[in-house]
């Protein structure tokens, strides 16, 4: 199921960009009492590598460091991190784009969770299980 383009969207409303971001703002929390730091554990976090039409969605822990900096816990295999490596590749010392979104909607967060094939949109097969497509 194709997704439906929209000029502006809801997600779209509060965008924090360099130096306007300020994660301490949100409630991030140590999720257990070993962690050793904040975690953010289900940001939908969006990827698209240098040689893909795609966009990628994932969900991966991040870790808080600082006011705007966190740490991306993607295991090596999974379409974020081969985006990443491949932005590497292609761009060094370039930074990589990426966005988080928090609060998705739960058919894109279980998209994003589900291991379907690369070429099938996420935000495709997240608008089969909500019945309409995703916007």
């Amino acid at each position: 199921m194709p997704t439906k383009r929209l000029k502006s969207a809801a997600c779209q409303e509060q965008i924090w960009q360099g130096e306007d971001v300020d994660l301490f703002r949100l409630p991030i929390m140590h999720c257990w009492p070993e962690d050793v730091a904040p975690l953010i554990t289900w940001g939908l976090t969006v990827t698209q590598g240098p040689f893909k039409a795609r966009q990628n969605l994932g969900i991966y822990r991040q870790q808080l460091l600082t006011k705007n900096k966190l740490i991306m816990r993607w295991l090596s295999h999974r379409g974020g991190a081969l985006d990443f490596q491949e932005w590497c590749d292609k761009y060094p010392a370039t930074p990589f784009p990426v966005a988080v979104a928090l609060g998705a909607d739960p058919a894109t967060i279980l998209a994003a969770v589900t291991p379907i094939p690369d070429t099938l949109s996420e935000y495709a097969f997240a608008g089969l299980l909500r019945g309409h497509r995703s916007s």
